[in-house]
């Protein structure tokens, strides 16, 4: 029988009546479970509440329960479907929503969590453990961007140094050889000034391209990797191990590869430009100040409102062109904030990059060894990888953010 448009009803859910909804979007509520059989429901023609099972819609109303209230009340609550009742698999009592423990397509009771978990396990399943206080809270604050981040890389901190010292310890290897053995060889038979000339520019620029090969490929997948990791956990997945990040990492490896090399060659572009307006346009030491001020406001400006483009590439699987255009979206009107933040974050890490940097170039014995040089730099990458983390809740949160301001503003 169909719904009639012109009733329209209020109900009881947890002591607190709300309405008025029309029929028809009552009876979805009661197909969906979001409404039970024993709800209490009322409308114009009733002379008291009735369970909703009673309820013959098309038909004579039926007899009133005793001991329940005429009609709703003046101030009644109205109608919230944002945060619905859904069953427990493990008691079968319906909560709201916001109470309860997702795990895959069920919900689960707090106070249940270690029972389900080992009833699954008992039973040869393996379901989704999620991180502590998940669903996380997206308000982009300080606390919860960094909180979050510092859970999720402390969860993962194993399959991060696994994976750290198995795609990097090869790389550095390789880097430390070609720049000891090869780049750095000096021209001993050649007095030749074409050839000193040669052997000081392949010095330079040697290991410099290997630096920036490995920083666009090599960084690229450990990024991507990292990205994905965040993500999955922060959405409820349970741990992933170190073959798990690899093959995330091979799967959203080219988005975040052509996004990072469109970015490399804006900044270059722009440096240059920059540059270029730079030496032309100082004529003193007061206009190369002046000059080397704006050049710089505007490579930070552009590393600010790109900062989210790598993540946006794995978490929208946008990449490339269409990543920066994202980024430049969910930025728009909190920079000072992501500076802010990033500075908290990147100022330590770069730090320490710095510090070692400056140790391995002591003179030491054993610095002088490309093993351990290797080892060392390696190592480096350990702290680093949190940045990728950090950058991704970073744009968890913004991307939310934007969410419920359409939401709100529709």
């Amino acid at each position: 029988m169909e719904p009639d448009p012109t009733r329209e009803w209020h109900f009881e859910m947890e002591g607190v009546r709300k309405g008025p909804v029309s029929e028809r979007k009552l009876l979805a509520d009661r197909e969906l479970g979001l409404l039970e059989d024993s709800t209490l429901v009322w409308t114009s023609g009733m002379d008291d509440w009735a369970e909703l099972s009673s309820i013959r819609f098309g038909e004579n109303l039926p007899r009133p329960l005793p001991g329940k209230p005429s009609k709703p009340e003046e101030d009644e609550a109205p109608v919230d479907y944002s945060d619905p009742l859904v069953p427990c698999a493990w008691s079968g009592k319906k909560k709201k929503q916001s109470e309860m423990l997702p795990f895959g397509e069920v919900w689960v009771a707090p106070e249940h969590r270690n029972a389900f978990v080992q009833q699954l396990a008992e039973s040869g399943k393996s379901p989704d453990i999620p991180l502590e206080g998940y669903p996380f809270p997206a308000p982009l604050t300080l606390e919860t961007v960094l909180g979050q981040s510092f859970q999720i890389f402390g969860a993962q901190w194993k399959a991060i140094v696994i994976l750290c010292i198995s795609i990097y310890g090869p790389t550095q290897l390789v880097i430390e050889l070609l720049t000891r053995y090869v780049f750095s060889s000096p021209v001993l038979d050649s007095e030749n000034p074409e050839d000193l000339f040669t052997f000081s520019m392949l010095s330079i620029w040697g290991p410099a391209s290997l630096n920036l090969v490995s920083g666009v490929l090599i960084g690229a997948f450990v990024s991507a990797a990292l990205f994905s990791m965040t993500w999955q956990r922060w959405d409820g997945r349970s741990e992933l191990e170190a073959g798990d990040l690899l093959r995330t990492g091979v799967s959203n490896f080219l988005g975040v590869f052509l996004t990072r090399l469109i970015l490399y060659f804006l900044y270059v572009i722009t440096g240059a430009v920059l540059g270029l307006l730079l030496f032309q346009g100082a004529t003193d030491m007061a206009a190369y100040f002046f000059f080397a001020m704006i050049a710089l406001v505007v490579i930070v400006f552009l590393s600010v409102r790109l900062t989210t483009a790598e993540p946006i590439s794995v978490l929208e699987r946008k990449g490339g062109g269409l990543a920066l255009g994202r980024s430049w979206e969910l930025t728009r009107g909190n920079f000072w904030r992501i500076v802010g933040y990033r500075l908290l974050v990147l100022i330590p890490i770069g730090m320490i990059s710095g510090v070692v940097g400056y140790i391995l170039e002591i003179p030491i014995p054993v610095f002088q060894n490309f093993f351990a040089a290797a080892v060392v730099t390696t190592l480096i990458t350990i702290p680093s990888a949190f940045s990728s983390v950090f950058e991704m809740v970073l744009a968890i949160h913004l991307k939310t953010r934007e969410t419920n301001m359409t939401s709100e503003s529709t």
